[in-house]
């Protein structure tokens, strides 16, 4: 897990966070922010 933890880090930090995105969240990932209305799945969320 902390490997999996530090390979999110270095492609965030490199500017790759749709690549993280995609590795490492799931298929049908729920989002909110704030008082919005949940986003549910990643091609919703992209």
């Amino acid at each position: 897990m902390i490997t999996a933890l530090r390979h999110i880090n270095e492609l965030v930090i490199s500017g790759k966070m749709m690549e993280a995105f995609e590795k490492y969240y799931h298929d049908e990932v729920i989002m909110q922010e704030n008082d919005m209305p949940a986003t549910i799945g990643k091609a919703a969320n992209r």
